[in-house]
């Protein structure tokens, strides 16, 4: 049997997480597999986990290198003959690195979700470069390229492609939602952003973009869901453009699942990107997708087929087709059609699970 320990030091919620957690709900369902996570003490991830029927751990941490959390982690792997430590962010494969010292027969894998660019430091040389990482996962081809310029050994760097469930049914009782909560009429257009507010995510172009489809479509409203630092300041800039009544910041949302079939589309400006599972959430409900090439985005969109794709910071560009999309009623059955039928064939979670077990056998 496969016993791996997924860790995460993250104590906000991200959307790997939950991939993560989605990944290891599938994969409990094989006989040959059993999985367990280690996350970081209260964070948002545990307080999902408490109604989950996954063995989960938490630990504190107060540093990258935190002796607690590594001790957590050789005590799993003593408790329960973990055969595969998985660690899906910088710190974790840190704390793996040090646990592996005192743990025999473990191997550790390493899963990358972004396509920022590694610093040329003499730590990391080290630390992605280690002989205890067997393999290096990564969600798109942007991602293993970018990797690439770090890792020395490419054979070990893999694309395995991220899988989302099924979403559930939402109930008409809350398809109204958005209209409620900011009072808008029931033939308002939405158009919707979701994640961190962060450079990034290059949200000043969203706002360029909100300025000009706003005077050319007068029953337009945007909606920015998500938080981060650059909140302020994005909000000034929507101010400094008057654009109180086309531009919403809806917040940082847990249900995104039940917000995102409302869009009328879901406009991407991002400047760098591993591959954003919105666009799977999007393709299942059929909702046509603007977007930059940005990191592994083009991977899977193709302009005129499975979206509109424009160059990274071309608001006209963005602006123009979302208003094509918007009005032109064919060629968005014509892309919605093909996104769904993309990801009942390559993006559903079974997909995911059934790469990931091949791949752990491998091990």
């Amino acid at each position: 049997m496969v016993k791996v320990l997924n860790i995460t030091s993250i104590k906000e919620l991200r959307g790997g997480d939950m991939q993560m957690l989605a990944l290891t709900e599938e994969l409990q369902k094989k006989e040959s597999f059993e999985g367990f996570i280690l996350t970081q003490k209260e964070s948002e991830l545990s307080f999902i986990l408490q109604n989950k029927n996954i063995t989960y751990y938490e630990s504190k941490k107060s540093n990258n290198f935190d002796i607690r959390f590594v001790r957590k982690i050789i005590s799993i792997c003593k408790k329960h003959t973990i055969s595969i430590l998985h660690a899906h962010d910088s710190t974790a494969l840190n704390l793996s690195l040090l646990a592996s010292t005192f743990v025999k027969n473990c191997q550790i894998i390493y899963s990358r979700k972004s396509s920022n660019r590694i610093k040329d430091k003499k730590l990391n040389q080290w630390k992605y470069n280690h002989p205890k990482i067997k393999a290096y996962l990564c969600v798109s081809d942007a991602v293993k390229k970018t990797l690439s310029k770090t890792v020395i050994d490419h054979s070990k760097i893999l694309t395995i492609y991220d899988g989302i469930p099924l979403p559930k049914e939402i109930p008409s009782k809350i398809k109204s939602t958005l209209s409620q909560e900011f009072n808008l009429s029931k033939d308002t257009i939405i158009v919707g952003a979701v994640g961190a507010l962060v450079k990034q995510k290059d949200l000043t172009i969203f706002i360029d973009v909100c300025a000009l489809v706003s005077k050319k479509i007068k029953n337009i409203v945007f909606i920015i869901f998500g938080k981060g630092a650059l909140e302020k300041e994005l909000k000034e800039y929507a101010k400094a453009k008057k654009l109180e009544k086309n531009l919403i910041f809806g917040g940082f949302r847990t249900n995104i699942n039940e917000l995102l079939p409302q869009f009328d589309s879901l406009l991407i400006t991002s400047i760098t990107e591993g591959l954003p599972l919105t666009i799977y959430e999007a393709f299942y409900h059929k909702i046509p997708i603007i977007t930059t090439n940005a990191g592994g985005i083009a991977e899977v969109i193709q302009d005129r087929k499975t979206g509109m794709l424009c160059n990274i910071k071309d608001t006209d560009c963005l602006a123009s087709k979302l208003i094509e999309v918007l009005e032109n009623e064919t060629l968005k059955n014509t892309i919605t059609t093909h996104g769904k039928d993309i990801f009942n064939s390559h993006f559903t979670i079974e997909i995911m699970a059934s790469h990931y077990l091949n791949f752990y056998s491998t091990l």
